[in-house]
């Protein structure tokens, strides 16, 4: 389908060796996208195929194309920090987060875990996400609002659902709006969650899961602390950090002609006109900016004993 006034679409270039342009746009018949490179007209790129490579006034090429929803979590406005990608994709493993479940979050922020959820748990599915912030859940709506908004743009015949429900209200006020034992996984990514242990014990059916996103690994004692003094039916079961290391890729400025320079100054022969002198190097190292250590998640589970009766 090819691009549309409204959409969300990603625009990527190389600046220099060492800097690339990778800026998240929307599409607007009377805009223009500017950048050192040069500009681009939305009217030059709407009704183009998306992966096109578009070229800017000054003549330097641009790759402009549909983002990913991670892409768009990442390059997406943001008030608070998000809870990264590779961090949300471990989460949803972790808590087994299925078509047609009913997901308690806790701590909307931005908006990003909430919108992987939304996909997760698909139209038969529901996510009730609370925030005591208003200014974070109103970031983390507009988001979800303006993703949507650019599915249905490129989706007609299979549009986002309308699944999530926002509130401004701790969770310890949530009595009227869930039910006991009616949540399939909990989410939470709050300051302090051992306090909000009791109302998720109440709130989650048994054998289900919850997840908590705790900066500081001293904060999984205090969380377990919370449970055992409650005599909470919770047990823990894994507690992990997750840790992505990317990597650069790309052709290389040193040629096998200049390593062949290399090898005839150690004596050995250097054959002319080879086909293998012009065939470029690639670099392949590490990224210098890594994202390392963003946080721990520790899964829990419900568990109930058994009664005097059943035993």
């Amino acid at each position: 389908m090819p691009l549309s006034h409204g959409e969300f679409v990603i625009v990527l270039g190389e600046a220099s060796k060492k800097s690339s342009i990778r800026v998240l746009i929307r599409l607007h018949k009377a805009s223009a996208f500017d950048c050192k490179l040069g500009r681009v007209p939305h009217s030059d790129v709407i009704g183009r195929p998306a992966g096109r490579v578009f070229k800017t006034h000054l003549g330097y090429p641009l790759v402009i194309r549909r983002p990913s929803l991670e892409e768009y979590v990442l390059l997406m406005k943001r008030s608070p920090a998000i809870l990264y990608p590779k961090d949300a994709s471990a989460i949803l493993t972790m808590a087994d987060v299925s078509a047609g479940d009913v997901v308690l979050e806790a701590g909307t922020g931005s908006g990003a875990m909430t919108l992987f959820l939304s996909k997760a748990v698909g139209s038969s599915g529901h996510v009730l996400t609370f925030d005591t912030r208003e200014d974070h859940q109103d970031t983390g709506f507009r988001n979800w609002r303006k993703w949507k908004a650019s599915w249905n743009i490129t989706h007609p015949d299979n549009k986002w659902p309308d699944n999530v429900s926002f509130h401004n209200t701790a969770l310890q006020h949530c009595h009227e709006i869930v039910q006991d034992n009616t949540i399939d996984v909990v989410i939470l990514d709050v300051g302090s969650a051992g306090h909000l242990m009791p109302v998720i014990s109440r709130k989650l059916k048994p054998g289900k899961a919850v997840v908590v996103y705790l900066p500081q690994i001293t904060q999984t004692v205090d969380l377990l602390d919370t449970i055992r003094l409650h005599s909470l039916p919770l047990t823990i079961e894994s507690v992990m950090e997750v840790s992505h290391r990317s990597w650069l890729v790309k052709e290389a400025d040193i040629f096998d002609a200049d390593l062949d320079m290399a090898e005839s100054e150690q004596g050995e022969n250097v054959h002319k006109g080879d086909p293998a002198e012009t065939t470029p190097k690639y670099l392949c190292r590490p990224q210098h900016n890594q994202f390392s250590h963003t946080g721990f998640l520790v899964l829990l589970r419900k568990v109930v004993q058994p009664t005097a009766d059943e035993e």
